[in-house]
């Protein structure tokens, strides 16, 4: 029994070696072209190449990628001016001056927004983009000026403002002091565009498939990937990252051809187990 198990292992260790041989392997490619750094409205070209990396022959399982960026955040804010908005109050009487007083409030709305900055990678006709975040900084409203103007148009009975129909027919209806109070104020709202964000992907035959497939043929044919960065905005370029997961495809070398040392070794094992089979069947 202890024969039979050594010649199952060392067996095993040779199919195991050969497999491992035979699987799957992923690789990170580096970028060339385009690194880490500030980047303004403009194309950065650049490309992934792996011809270094990949067997003569392969299927490719998956690809993942990660473009990182950030946001500089010294955007100038771009500022636009909205209609005035005019709203009056009704006549609110003062017992102690015995007046009225009516006001005015004129707003401008003034809405100030930050630089939205976006980014759209392509490779070839394939693309993918993503953009900073908005974000309400709130409204600020400020009292530009304010003015205050007597009239006398206002007839009123015991501190309340008389009807038309009370002011042509009440004698005890009597025109009061009134005033007009206008304020005038700017309310100022600002978005801004910042923080960081990733273009991220994750292709395969079953995930995005087409895109995948665009990807997969470029690779077989030239061992690369080329691809553009069109930046809207000023950003900040954090990181760029590219996996391939792939299948060594390429044919075994020829029986007359030198094994590999790694083989070699594996099939020694093997060797060193049958013939300590044949000395216990001796002894």
């Amino acid at each position: 029994m202890k024969i039979q198990n050594t010649i199952k292992a060392a067996c095993a260790a040779l199919l195991f070696g050969l497999a491992s041989q035979a699987g799957a392997s992923v690789i990170g490619v580096d970028a060339t072209g385009v690194s880490n750094g500030y980047l303004n409205n403009a194309t950065y070209n650049g490309s992934f190449d792996a011809s270094l990396l990949l067997p003569k022959q392969f299927t490719v399982n998956s690809i993942g990628f990660k473009f990182t960026f950030e946001d500089d955040t010294s955007d100038l804010l771009n500022s636009v001016t909205g209609t005035l908005v005019k709203d009056t109050s009704k006549a609110i009487y003062d017992s102690s001056s015995k007046t009225f007083t009516t006001t005015i409030t004129n707003t401008t709305p003034v809405t100030k927004t930050g630089e939205k900055e976006s980014v759209l990678l392509s490779f070839g006709g394939v693309s993918f983009n993503g953009q900073t975040s908005k974000s309400d900084l709130g409204t600020v409203t400020k009292l530009d000026s304010t003015s205050k103007k007597q009239t006398a148009s206002i007839y009123a009975k015991q501190g309340v403002q008389c009807t038309q129909e009370q002011i042509d027919h009440d004698n005890s209806c009597k025109q009061v002091t009134s005033y007009t109070v206008t304020d005038n104020k700017t309310a100022t709202t600002t978005y801004e565009y910042n923080g960081s964000f990733d273009i991220t992907q994750f292709l395969s035959k079953d995930f995005q498939k087409a895109s995948f497939d665009a990807l997969v043929a470029e690779l077989t044919s030239t061992k690369s990937l080329n691809f553009s960065l069109g930046v809207t905005g000023d950003l900040k370029l954090t990181g760029i990252k590219l996996n391939l997961d792939y299948t060594d495809t390429t044919p075994p070398a020829p029986s007359n051809d030198v094994p590999e040392p790694a083989s070699l070794a594996l099939f020694g094992i093997a060797l060193a187990g049958i013939a300590g089979v044949r000395r216990a069947r001796r002894g």
